[in-house]
């Protein structure tokens, strides 16, 4: 089974609690904060650089996540923006379960001198058993006639 490792360094922000609204025409809308928006740069940069395409049909990961300090935090949301930067940075195509179909958060722990998060990816059995296979088809022929 092929399997591929990838280290976060430092805190790692979450997507939902760093926002900020805009002003666009009579609404407002959000979107990520400069602070979220240079943090994913960096991961993108320096965490991210180099680590080919997953190409695999399937796959499934796993976050290890390392705090520096024991500030109250939300795995998943910190999940999402670590998995948002991999679409980004192209190591993944998208984070939808077609692809991603199973997602492991774990907290390792404290660890002040070295923060980070650990995010293996294994592929997957390429083959999905027929009734799921056949269910996935039906779903994705339903979204394109909803979107047309």
């Amino acid at each position: 089974m092929s399997s591929v490792t990838i280290v976060f360094n430092g805190r790692i922000l979450s997507k939902k609690n760093n926002q900020t609204t805009i002003p666009k025409g009579n609404k407002r809308i959000i979107v990520p904060s400069a602070k979220y928006n240079l943090w994913e740069k960096n991961a993108i940069e320096d965490d991210l650089y180099g680590i080919p395409l997953v190409t695999w049909k399937r796959f499934r990961c796993e976050m290890i996540i390392f705090a520096p300090d024991l500030i109250d935090a939300d795995l998943s949301n910190k999940w999402e923006g670590l998995a948002d930067a991999m679409v980004k940075a192209k190591v993944v195509r998208v984070d939808d379960w077609w692809q991603m179909s199973a997602v492991n958060l774990i907290f390792g722990g404290l660890d002040r001198e070295n923060p980070r998060a650990v995010v293996n990816i294994w592929e997957m059995d390429k083959a999905l058993p027929g009734d799921v296979e056949k269910a996935i088809a039906q779903a994705k022929t339903a979204k394109k006639k909803a979107t047309a």
